[in-house]
C-alpha cells in the first residue's frame, strides 16, 4: 500500500489526479502504518496544485501536523501552502503552521515555515502570524 501511494504520487507529479485518487489518498491518510499514511500525504502534496481538493482532504492534511509520525507531519506542513490555495478560510492554514513550527523535528519546523512565508507572500497575513515567525528566529530550536 504505501508504494502505491509514493507511485500515485510520481503519477500526480507530471499531470492531474482524478477525484477518485485523491478521496482514496485521503482516505489512507487514516490508515494504521505510518508510511502508508506519508506516502499519502506526499502524494498528495505533489498532486496538490493539479488536483481538487475535497473540504475532508484538507482537513486531514490539516490533522496530518499532529501526526505521531514525523514523515507525515513533514510532508502536510509542506502541501499546507497548495491547501491555503484551495481554503476559503487562509487563517485556517496560518493556524496550523504556526502550531507546527514548535514541533521537535527540525525538518517539520522548517516545512512549515517555508509554507507559511509562501503563503504570506500570496496573501495577506495578519501581525500576530509574522510575529510568531519572528518569535521563532529565538526559540533555540532551529
Amino acid at each position: 500500500r504505501s508504494n502505491a501511494t509514493f507511485a500515485l504520487g510520481r503519477v500526480a507529479e507530471q499531470r492531474q489526479v482524478s477525484a477518485p485518487i485523491v478521496r482514496a489518498l485521503g482516505a489512507a491518510l487514516e490508515d494504521r502504518e505510518a508510511r502508508v499514511r506519508a506516502g499519502a500525504t506526499w502524494a498528495l502534496a505533489k498532486a496538490a496544485d493539479k488536483s481538487q481538493f475535497t473540504a475532508e482532504v484538507m482537513q486531514a492534511l490539516g490533522d496530518g501536523l499532529k501526526d505521531s509520525a514525523r514523515d507525515v507531519r513533514r510532508y502536510a506542513a509542506a502541501a499546507m501552502e497548495a491547501v491555503a490555495k484551495r481554503s476559503e478560510d487562509p487563517a485556517w492554514v496560518i493556524k496550523r503552521l504556526v502550531a507546527a513550527l514548535g514541533d521537535d523535528r527540525r525538518d517539520v519546523r522548517y516545512n512549515a515555515a517555508v509554507a507559511l512565508g509562501r503563503v504570506a507572500q500570496k496573501r495577506e497575513v495578519s501581525a500576530s502570524a509574522v510575529d510568531v515567525l519572528g518569535d521563532a528566529l529565538n526559540d533555540g530550536k532551529a
